[in-house]
């Protein structure tokens, strides 16, 4: 870990893999108008001095980082306004100020690039802050301030902005936090109006519907479609026909926040192209571990495949996103030229962050096996023993034949 002092009073200044480690405390000796970015690394701004009045800061994570920002015991109230700058899969967490009476100024979130970008805001008892101006705002993206509820959404079609109002009872009279959107899609909004407060979870944070691992293609009625793009009322391929997508759950957390007992549970399975047969699939594709797929006529779980080669472990990612599409009956479901199961509720739909969840849990505490009519499920080893030795036998003889598979992203 690196300790890095930095002078934002005079010029802009960038963290990344060329001037600092993977994790790193900063301290900010000087503060004006300039912009602190960090870029593919985390980075947590521990202390604040030398911050000059009406100065207007500029944080910034981009390509993956992780910004924590402190303000801790900042004992200056002069500050016009502090604005947040995040790039897709990148995160910023806020420590509010711990002394009464600092004013930060004015709020303002603005969101870039394809989604899964967070924002949380850790509000003390004496903290001030109480609203934010949400820019870019897009599927996937996220923001919240912990410990807090669902209040209120409103949205104003004619100018394309969204109110969501969070509270905290916990305080002596109700504390609320305003999140002001500007530019939302009317779908967007749609989506959310239809039940607002399922799309705040437990720890306070309001996620943006379908927040799926981007790219994955769905094969539909209108051909391959983004996985971030199918909705309810959607028909798509499966094994029996066209199927009515009936709902759509999803997840995503940051590796470093998931607790080590759970982890291995969630790292995605990554089937490469390939892997099964010429062609299939047709790309490489992750899914959950648990996650059945259609292989040899029955439904096997990815991480009863794992060979190490072209089926393993993923381990890189360091924002892990799922999600399940349920129809209105269960088929499996075709992309990148594999069937996959649809939804099943397996006592497990809590684990989504459109659904009302309390831990953070591989499993639900009710688990139950779900109905899957017209499937075999494969459980018995021996079973598994020769599925799993001829994909082993597979990726060996690819192997041999000195034509290795192509990974692609």
């Amino acid at each position: 870990m690196a300790v890095l002092n930095l002078d934002l009073l005079n010029s802009d200044q960038t963290i990344n893999s060329d001037n600092a480690d993977d994790t790193n405390t900063v301290n900010l000796t000087a503060v004006g108008s300039h912009t602190l970015t960090v870029d593919g690394v985390s980075a947590t701004i521990a202390g604040i001095a030398g911050v000059q009045a009406l100065s207007s800061p500029t944080f910034a994570a981009v390509n993956d980082g992780n910004m924590t920002v402190d303000y801790g015991v900042l004992g200056v109230n002069a500050l016009s306004g502090v604005t947040y700058n995040i790039g897709d899969t990148s995160n910023i967490s806020v420590e509010g100020p711990a002394l009464a009476n600092v004013n930060l100024g004015t709020q303002t979130i603005n969101f870039s690039g394809n989604g899964a970008g967070s924002f949380t805001y850790d509000k003390g008892l004496l903290d001030t802050v109480s609203a934010f101006d949400v820019n870019g705002f897009s599927w996937g993206d996220s923001v919240g301030v912990d410990g807090y509820e669902y209040d209120s959404f409103d949205y104003d079609a004619v100018a394309g902005s969204a109110t969501l109002v969070l509270t905290n009872g916990a305080f002596i009279g109700e504390q609320t936090v305003t999140f002001t959107f500007s530019g939302m899609s009317a779908d967007m909004a749609a989506a959310i109006m239809a039940d607002p407060s399922s799309f705040v979870d437990a720890t306070g944070q309001f996620v943006a519907p379908v927040c799926f691992l981007r790219g994955t293609l769905i094969e539909t009625e209108r051909g391959e479609v983004p996985v971030e793009h199918v909705q309810i009322g959607d028909k798509v391929v499966g094994r029996s026909g066209l199927r009515d997508v009936r709902w759509v759950g999803y997840r995503h957390e940051w590796a470093d926040r998931i607790p080590q007992a759970h982890l291995d549970d969630l790292w995605p399975i990554l089937i490469q192209r390939d892997a099964v047969s010429d062609n299939v699939p047709s790309r490489d594709m992750r899914v959950s571990p648990w996650h059945h797929l259609f292989i040899d006529g029955v439904l096997v779980r990815a991480r009863d495949l794992v060979n190490g080669s072209t089926i393993r472990v993923d381990k890189s990612l360091k924002r892990i996103s799922y999600y399940h599409i349920e129809l209105d009956r269960f088929d499996v479901i075709r992309a990148h030229g594999i069937y996959s199961e649809s939804y099943t509720d397996g006592g497990n739909r809590n684990f989504f962050h459109n659904a009302d969840i309390t831990s953070l849990t591989a499993q639900d505490q009710m688990r139950r096996e779900g109905d899957r009519p017209g499937f075999h499920v494969v459980r018995d080893a021996a079973t598994i023993r020769a599925m799993h030795k001829r994909l082993a036998d597979r990726a060996a003889l690819i192997g041999e034949d000195g034509a290795p598979l192509q990974r692609l992203a």
